[in-house]
């Protein structure tokens, strides 16, 4: 079967591939090394992405902006440790997160069928991560959110994608676990499929109609 070049499937990364459960115990673990009391309640409440002035560090990705991240985490948790060792735990424990290898792989795979890509709300800390589970270099286009200023969903992302690819919005297909990610993508008349990194079986039917469409 010929390669369909004028059809896109687009793969976000954080529910769809990674497992939160291992996502979250990672915070936690990192938190630990320097607040051995902190709980669950407290990284759901404290361990947020933004600057010390409020800014989205999804969306914002220079260096500046990753080290006021860095420093509005510490603020929140009490943390006194230079950023370097935090961010040297940080990797050490986010290192492990779990994935679903099948998906990745499956992900990899549309590309002898049609175009695949990526498209992530990415902070700067977890590129390299992202690479060795999805292996960025077997997409045909990858967009990050912090190297485009941008993130799901604000409509100026998908506008930026759109325009990247040159293809008709129904020629492009997102799956997604998070529903307003969806819904601005289907406005934009974009196909889309809203499942989580469990529902390989409901991907892989979508994409299939997508691909016969």
């Amino acid at each position: 079967m010929a390669k369909q070049n004028d059809k896109i499937v687009i793969f976000d990364w954080g529910g769809v591939t990674e497992i939160p459960a291992s996502l979250d115990g990672a915070k936690l673990r990192v938190v630990r090394q320097f607040v051995p009391t902190v709980t669950e309640k407290d990284i759901k409440e404290k361990f947020l992405y933004f600057t010390e002035d409020g800014r989205s560090i999804i969306a914002y990705g220079g260096k500046e902006d990753f080290e006021s991240w860095i420093r509005a985490i510490k603020r929140n948790f009490g943390i006194t440790t230079s950023n370097a060792e935090f961010m040297k735990a940080y990797q050490e424990e986010f290192s492990d997160v779990s994935y679903h290898e099948d998906v990745a792989a499956y992900a990899r795979s549309l590309r002898a069928r049609c175009r695949n890509g990526i498209l992530s709300n990415l902070i700067l800390s977890d590129a390299e991560r992202i690479d060795r589970q999805y292996h960025i270099d077997q997409f045909d286009h990858v967009y990050f959110s912090y190297k485009l200023g941008m993130e799901k969903p604000n409509d100026g992302i998908y506008e930026y994608v759109e325009k990247d690819l040159a293809f008709d919005s129904k020629s492009i297909m997102l799956i997604d676990d998070n529903g307003d990610n969806i819904a601005a993508a289907r406005r934009r008349g974009w196909q889309a499929c809203q499942a989580t990194g469990y529902e390989i079986e409901k991907m892989k039917q979508a994409v299939e109609e997508f691909l016969k469409s």
